[in-house]
């Protein structure tokens, strides 16, 4: 099939959570994932729609599923650490914090993110340090 109709797909299942109809997403991106068995954005929208409906661990196996479709896929990275701060697994969200750091080094969202975690951990500094750089991406001079 064609992969410009999985988009068409994809958007709906945004504009879907953001109504959070959860169910109607789970079942969209199920369809989806018979036509599309091998697309990361897929299991990313299944994870999403279960975190969103606090089925958390079910959300970091279709986070994980994601990622071993397609491992530099960063929504998934991004998304399971999300997940994993949710449970209170903080060392398994911070990894994959760095993971996604690793994919896009001058994030300030994905830097903000493993500063807050660093932070939740206790490492201050650390998250000072992190922030700073993320403060250097920052497209504002002086920053």
């Amino acid at each position: 099939l064609n992969p410009d109709f999985l988009k068409g797909w994809i958007h709906l299942a945004a504009t879907e959570l953001k109504l959070g109809l959860f169910d109607e997403v789970t079942a969209l991106m199920q369809k989806a994932r018979g036509m599309w068995p091998d697309s990361p954005m897929v299991q990313d929208y299944l994870g999403l729609a279960a975190a969103n409906a606090s089925r958390t661990t079910e959300a970091i196996a279709f986070f994980s599923e994601a990622l071993q479709l397609d491992r530099p896929y960063l929504p998934g990275w991004y998304n399971r650490a999300t997940a994993h701060r949710k449970l209170g697994k903080l060392d398994a969200a911070l990894a994959d914090l760095e993971e996604a750091v690793k994919l896009a080094p001058n994030s300030p969202q994905l830097l903000g993110a493993k500063a807050d975690i660093l932070e939740a951990m206790g490492f201050i500094e650390k998250a000072r340090e992190v922030r700073r750089q993320a403060a250097a991406c920052s497209p504002i001079p002086g920053l």
